[in-house]
Formats: C-alpha cells, structure tokens, sequence
C-alpha cells in the first residue's frame, strides 16, 4: 500500500513478489533472479542504452495489458487515474518537487523535444549545449536553428582531464545576456561523467538563462532533489534506472514556469498553466504508463540507498582491477563524486574489443565514440554480480596480455 491510502493489491501481488529481506546481510543473487535478463546467454553490461524490467514488473504489466483489452481501453484509463496521481506523487517525492509539476511522457527525447521546441525564442537569441550531450538534443537545436534563426552555441569539453572548476568556467563564459536556453547533461551518456550541475547554475545567477537538465541516467541511478541543483526544467527515462516499462518518461517544469512553455502536440486550450497539456499524446500503451507502480514498489524493496552504494561499488570493482594496466585508460573519472554506475574504457593496440568482448568472453557491452576514439561503456546494473564483472576483469588481463 502506498502512504496516500490507495491498495494496489489488485495490480501487485505484495506478499509473493516482494518477501521481507534480511536487512543484514543483503542478497544481491536473489535480486538477479528476479530478472529475467539473467537467462540471456551473454552478460548484460549495457544498462545504459535501456534498462530491463525485473519480473515483477512485467506480471504487474500482463495484468494491465489483460485488463486493458477486457473492457473499452478508455474505461480501463479512466479507472487508473487514481494510480497515476498516487505514481506521480511518489516521484515527486523522490524529486522534491511538487506532483503538478510532473508530466509523464514516453522517455527523456520526447521531454526535452517538448522545451527545446517549447520556449518562446526569437530570431539572435542564444542556446547552448555541449559535444557531450546526447546527439538527439543537438539534433533539436539545430532545427530550432534553422526555423527561428537562432543562434548556437556547441561547447567541445574535455570530459576526461577537466576537472570541475573547468567545466563550471566553460559553461560560464560560453553565456550571455543573449542566451536563452542552455542544456546541461546530469550524467553524460558515453562517459558516465556526472557535471556539476548546481555549480553551474549558481556561476549563471545574473543571466536569465532557462536551464533544461538531461537526467535520463541520473534519476533512480543516485539520489539527488531537484531544487537542489538550481533548475527549472528536467526531462528523464523510467524505463532506464528505474527499470519501469519501456516507453515511459518524465517531464519536470517548475511551477511558475509551466504557462510559458507551448507543448510539443497541441492541447486543450483551458490547460495551458497545466502540466498535462505535455500529455495530449491520443491513445497510447496506457499500461504501460500505469506499469511505473510496480517499479516504483521494486525501488523501495530494494532501497534507493542501498541500489546507489551497490552501483558505487560495482564500478569501483571491476575498475579497481584494470586501471593500473598499461595501454588501459578510462574517459570516466572514477572518484564516487564524479560517476556512479557508468565507466568506458580503451585498450590501445587492440582491434575490434567490443566484438572480442561479445564473442570470446559472452559480454554484452557498448562502444561509444569521443574526440579520444572508441571506448567500451560498461554497465552493470543491480542485478549484476561480482561474478560476473570477474568474467570482465579477466577478459581485459587476457586481451592485454595477448
């Protein structure tokens, strides 16, 4: 039951899918057997790209899906909404910020589509991103360029020497009192880097600068509250770190914020200082949406704590154990400050690692691309074990030494 009073026993069923747990001694194995990707015949170290769904998650959604096609989907809709509005508050909660301050969309693209093309710009207005953002979000920039004449600014940081101090001091020199939108990266895709994000939203004080946040790999990777950070926009992936179903988002708009912003489809015209006119989609796999209840009840089974401590040292495991190899660097800093769950790494003077990864050893993994080449994104996720990052480690001594 959530602490609003609303029973879900009739989508979730408590007492099998979710046993006490002892408290003491935390057993990560019997969390992997709640995943169905434990069967999959390669070792998943690629959460980064999408997150997969524990088990209980997928039976809650069988019996929305079941639901949804044995009555008008419509009436199934309108019968969830009191879910919904208790799923929204939960993830306020977790946010620090208020429920009709949510919109849930269908992933991170879809939110921040919705402000980039949303806040009002005339033409020599300024924007900012970074080579570092997800390529979708320049994608969107430079189409709000090319339609309102606007101008763009593309910041090229080097992740992996910068330090803190650096980044804040690019950023800020990058603004002026013609910018208008900036975007920032919570945690950037390809190197796992966490920017600081409420540094750099204290340097821009002065400026009337709108601060849009990607943080479809920060939310349920590590904890933080919104108003902490200093901004008034935020878009993010559940299915990602939250392991909701696919298909499912958030969108975040302060308050005093939400009248000003024109959504990407059109809405009700009486919605305008009202979060779901970003939610005028048409009909849509409303199950899934209704899904989030399920992995809301997984985080907590787990414990938001205790999931940010194992991914800590998930990263800090495998790479305690090659860093020191030569010819083996990282563009992810490894200080807990810096990254959390995510690290890429390259071994110099080997061709094709990732398809060795795949093929000679069973890891499934991602090669992202930077200004530095190729490197190989490594994942885990909680249910990830030791065992399985040992394959990692002695795949990399073998590689090396060959």
């Amino acid at each position: 039951m959530f602490s609003s009073g609303v029973f879900i026993d009739r989508y979730i069923d408590v007492d099998n899918d979710y046993p006490i747990l002892d408290e003491r001694q935390f057993d990560w194995a019997k969390i992997k057997n709640y995943f169905p990707i434990k069967d999959y015949p390669f070792i998943h170290l690629n959460s980064g790209s999408a997150g997969v769904m524990p088990q209980q998650v997928v039976k809650a959604l069988v019996r929305h899906i079941t639901e949804m096609n044995s009555k008008p989907p419509y009436e199934a809709w309108k019968d969830w909404q009191e879910i919904k509005a208790v799923n929204k508050s939960d993830l306020a909660n977790q946010l620090g910020v208020q429920s009709d301050e949510l919109a849930v969309l269908r992933n991170t693209t879809e939110g921040l589509n919705n402000l980039i093309f949303g806040i009002p710009l005339q033409a020599k207005d300024e924007v900012v991103a970074a080579t570092h953002d997800y390529p979708f979000v320049i994608n969107a920039l430079e189409q709000r360029v090319q339609r309102d004449q606007v101008h763009f600014t593309k910041l090229d940081i080097n992740l992996t020497d910068a330090t803190d101090e650096e980044i804040v001091a690019n950023y800020r020199n990058a603004v002026t009192e013609k910018t208008k939108i900036l975007v920032l990266t919570h945690i950037t895709h390809r190197e796992g880097r966490i920017l600081p994000i409420k540094a750099i939203s204290d340097a821009l004080q002065k400026y009337d600068v709108k601060i849009i946040l990607d943080a479809a790999h920060s939310f349920a990777h590590f904890q933080y509250k919104l108003p902490n950070l200093g901004v008034d926009f935020m878009a993010t992936s559940l299915h990602k770190w939250l392991n909701a179903p696919h298909g499912t988002g958030l969108l975040y708009i302060k308050k005093e914020r939400i009248k000003e912003i024109y959504p990407l489809l059109s809405a009700d015209a009486t919605r305008t200082d009202f979060m779901d006119k970003f939610e005028y989609l048409g009909t849509r796999a409303f199950h899934q949406e209704i899904g989030i209840t399920a992995a809301l009840m997984f985080q907590k089974f787990v414990g938001e704590q205790r999931k940010e401590e194992r991914l800590q040292h998930l990263k800090q495991y495998w790479t305690d154990q090659v860093k020191n190899l030569d010819r083996v660097y990282f563009c992810t800093p490894l200080n807990p400050q810096q990254s959390c769950a995510i690290a890429s790494f390259k071994m110099d003077g080997v061709h094709n690692l990732l398809g060795k990864l795949k093929k000679d050893y069973k890891i499934h993994a991602k090669s992202v691309g930077t200004d530095k080449g190729a490197f190989i994104r490594i994942t885990p996720n909680i249910f990830t074990l030791e065992r399985d990052l040992d394959v990692l480690v002695d795949a990399i001594h073998q590689i090396h030494k060959s």
